[in-house]
């Protein structure tokens, strides 16, 4: 079975994010008859917006995320809907790897354009490696339809897509409470054929990821049943396979994986994304946090690399001691050496923070322990990071080493 694409929705306040997503449920036909009698019978606001509310509070029951995934099919093809409350939270979530986005949609009222929040989704969707993004004009009724505010408001966003490496899919005028171009096409703009919303979705969707080099495994953790050690822990990258001959990093000891167990079957292979249990030969004591990599990976652990990094609260100085970082089950003391700060509205870098609520650095960190460490968009999960000190959490960063 085909794993839906997610796409993450960004936009700023009172822009029509919430309105969007409930259209795009209801018209898509996601939202039981049930729930939308119930909501109607309420006395609440009918909007599509309230639709979404009403999801967010059921899921609130049983979440402590600060994220909603909503589910919609629209054919044969299956999407997820990522939905932040905030660029904060959505950054928190994609550092620790609870949240993963293909793509986005960005949307921008077809009146108010351009404003700050709009700008940093888009310089951190470019951090991200996110660089799938379909830019949405919103609330064209407002606009009386007009394709002069449309095209107005697509030339002034193309310049910061530019600026940041990034390429839009596509624009797209659409009227979310309306329904014009989200699900089916609008008649009330003939001057665009270039589909609705929902032809368009597929273009977010990855290409099929390409074979990893290297295979990677992460120790989390070790059970001794009877006379052997079980290693358990998620393969990160690639393929393990019985027989084969591993490195157990950082240590860069070399032994043989003589049986993996996917419970409760045995298996000859496991792949990226199982969590199986391995039994190791010809190694010695292994350890929460090592890495387990096929000898095909020929790279060192480090000590010192160069980071982005995200802090979530306060304004940073300049140099952070007595800081932990984790990485993937990895965790070692570390001090940060901040070098410049990203701003996050015109995007150049400069000596000073912004003051904005989120500071963006560019940074050296040096553990006291080696780790392993890649860069961020070669490896994900060997490639970003949680800060922290004294259990609270202060940032989140990626890994850059070109």
């Amino acid at each position: 079975m085909e794993e839906p694409c997610r796409f993450v929705i960004v936009g700023e306040v009172d822009h029509g994010k919430s309105t969007l997503i409930g259209r795009i449920l209801y018209d898509a036909g996601s939202i039981a008859q049930d729930k939308i009698k119930e909501l109607q019978s309420s006395g609440e606001n009918s909007e599509f917006s309230c639709l979404l509310d009403h999801l967010e509070e059921e899921r609130a029951q049983s979440r402590t995320i600060d994220t909603t995934e909503v589910f919609f099919k629209i054919g044969a093809k299956s999407y997820l809907i990522i939905d932040s409350p905030g660029h904060l939270e959505f950054i928190k979530n994609m550092i620790t790897g609870s949240t993963h986005a293909e793509g986005a949609v960005l949307i921008v009222e077809a009146l108010s354009g351009i404003g700050d929040q709009t700008r940093r989704h888009l310089l951190l969707l470019s951090l991200l490696g996110i660089s799938r993004i379909l830019v949405v004009v919103n609330k064209m009724d407002l606009a009386g339809f007009k394709e002069e505010i449309f095209l107005k408001l697509k030339s002034e966003i193309e310049p910061l897509f530019e600026k940041l490496g990034l390429k839009a899919c596509g624009f797209i005028p659409v009227s979310a409470l309306s329904g014009d171009n989200v699900i089916k096409r609008s008649k009330n703009m003939p001057y665009y054929r270039g589909g609705s919303l929902a032809e368009n979705l597929k273009k977010l969707k990855s290409s099929p990821a390409k074979k990893s080099a290297c295979s990677f495994f992460s120790v989390q953790d070790i059970y001794d049943v009877q006379s052997e050690s079980i290693v358990v822990g998620p393969v990160l990258s690639g393929c393990i396979k019985r027989k084969s001959k591993v490195k157990i990093l950082p240590q860069a000891r070399t032994a043989k994986i003589e049986s993996i167990c996917i419970y409760p079957r045995f298996t000859r292979t496991a792949v990226k994304g199982q969590n199986p249990g391995i039994v190791l030969s010809g190694v010695g004591k292994i350890n929460r946090g090592d890495i387990i990599s096929s000898l095909d990976f020929t790279k060192e652990a480090l000590s010192e690399f160069k980071a982005v990094i995200f802090w979530f609260s306060g304004s940073p100085v300049k140099r952070i001691e007595n800081l932990s970082i984790k990485c993937a089950t990895q965790e070692s003391s570390c001090i940060v050496e901040i070098e410049r700060f990203l701003n996050t509205l015109t995007f150049d870098w400069q000596n000073d923070c912004n003051g904005s609520g989120l500071e963006i650095t560019e940074a050296a960190i040096k553990t006291d322990s080696p780790i392993v460490v890649l860069d961020f968009y070669d490896l994900p999960a060997l490639g970003r990071f949680v800060l922290s000190i004294n259990g609270r959490v202060l940032a989140g960063g990626i890994v850059r080493m070109r």
